[in-house]
């Protein structure tokens, strides 16, 4: 009896590390800010000295106003073909916000058979 419940315990203990595994994978991609959307916010906010992470505020660390950020979603609009609506624009906080917002589109794009 001793012995089965050591093998429980330690599969309960692989399945709870390996799950903590996953978190802490997603949670340090969530981090990782794709190069091509790096160089849009370089290059519409032209600010090279500012390290970009996903925790990155656009308008408190980038200094980005409405129309910088207006200017940065037409790039990335035109970079990721896709369409992002006022409602989300203005929902954009965060570098990781505008990263989550361009996987969530382009996933949505690549549901849709093209026509």
């Amino acid at each position: 009896m001793r012995r089965l419940m050591k093998g429980v315990a330690s599969m309960v203990y692989e399945r709870v590390m390996l799950a903590i595994d996953r978190r802490r994978f997603k949670e340090s991609m969530a981090t990782e800010v794709d190069p091509r959307l790096k160089s849009i916010l370089v290059d519409t906010l032209g600010d090279q000295e500012v390290t970009i992470t996903g925790e990155t505020k656009l308008e408190d660390d980038l200094l980005a106003d409405s129309l910088d950020i207006v200017r940065v979603v037409m790039a990335i609009e035109e970079e990721f073909s896709i369409e992002i609506n006022d409602d989300q624009m203005f929902q954009l906080v965060t570098v990781g916000d505008v990263a989550q917002l361009i996987s969530k589109l382009t996933a949505e794009n690549s549901s849709y058979p093209s026509s």
